[in-house]
């Protein structure tokens, strides 16, 4: 199933700002993710998709940041 979904994703090409932000600083994305989890889970409990949309927001928005500067995060 996961070959087929990326198949489909090589294929048509999508141009998501969303997709590229995570995809051109994905190392940064995990490092910042695990940091957002913990903060999110102690601040805000909840609903599970009220935190998970706190938690994506804070996320992208560090890396939308990242993007911005230009700093990235490589090995």
């Amino acid at each position: 199933f996961s070959l087929v979904i990326y198949r489909l994703f090589v294929a048509w090409d999508p141009q998501v700002p969303v997709f590229r932000t995570l995809g051109t600083n994905a190392l940064a994305a995990y490092i910042v993710g695990g940091w957002t989890e913990d903060w999110v889970k102690l601040m805000l409990p909840g609903p599970w998709w009220a935190s998970f949309l706190v938690f994506f927001a804070m996320t992208w928005g560090v890396l939308r940041l990242l993007e911005w500067r230009g700093w990235y995060l490589r090995l």
